[in-house]
């Protein structure tokens, strides 16, 4: 086998990695989208201590959200065979046609087009999840030492800002699932729809009925303890 055919066959075995992936960010996303939409647009706050553990809640959603979606995105590290997007996008500027690769030639070379397209298109609002990786999830930096030093007045350099809206991070999340997608039908395959939508719709109706029933027992309580 030849470094291209070995190359070209971890591409293939990584596909089902890259889908099973961006179904566990679509969970967590999906439940969170509920949350914000159901809960903390429409829910006037009652009960310090459920509101406190649903904060709880969503905050481990998103945290899980940018996990996945960094996972998705990340480039391949050394002494590591990791799942990454990056490989993907240099495959599809150096792959040439081959029926053992793709037996539809035009579909091969659509899939190119779009794979490069969508990841120059979305590759800068990774790196804003990957700021948020880096400096918070992976590690906790506090800040540069020399400035720490410099400063002497104890002021915390470490805090922690999101720095995209839910809009963009969700942008990210349908236009990720479209090069997903095209990932698998440059090797002539096809991303399970169906099992992506049963978790989808899972998550988006397992938080929509939690929500129901917490917002019906503060609902209870507010008529049986004004």
């Amino acid at each position: 086998m030849t470094l291209e055919e070995q190359e070209i066959y971890l591409l293939q075995h990584s596909l089902y990695s890259l889908e099973e992936e961006y179904a566990g960010l679509s969970c967590s996303w999906e439940s969170y989208k509920v949350f914000h939409e159901k809960y903390y647009l429409t829910h006037k706050y009652g009960s310090l201590h459920s509101d406190f553990s649903i904060d709880i809640i969503t905050g481990a959603l998103v945290r899980d959200s940018w996990a996945c979606m960094m996972r998705i995105w990340d480039k391949k590290s050394k002494g590591y065979n990791n799942m990454n997007m990056c490989s993907f996008y240099n495959a599809s500027s150096k792959l040439k046609h081959d029926t053992y690769i793709n037996s539809d030639k035009r579909l091969f070379y659509k899939s190119k087009k779009i794979i490069r397209t969508l990841y120059n298109q979305n590759i800068h609002a990774v790196g804003y999840i990957k700021h948020i990786r880096n400096n918070f999830l992976s590690h906790k930096n506090i800040g540069k030492e020399k400035e720490i030093i410099e400063l002497k007045d104890g002021r915390r350099l470490d805090q922690f800002q999101i720095n995209h809206s839910i809009e963009d991070f969700d942008k990210l999340y349908l236009k990720t699932e479209e090069i997903i997608s095209s990932c698998h039908e440059l090797f002539g395959r096809k991303i399970n729809k169906q099992n992506l939508e049963m978790a989808r719709n899972a998550s988006i109706k397992g938080a929509d009925e939690l929500i129901e029933k917490i917002l019906y027992e503060q609902k209870r309580d507010r008529f049986l303890y004004p």
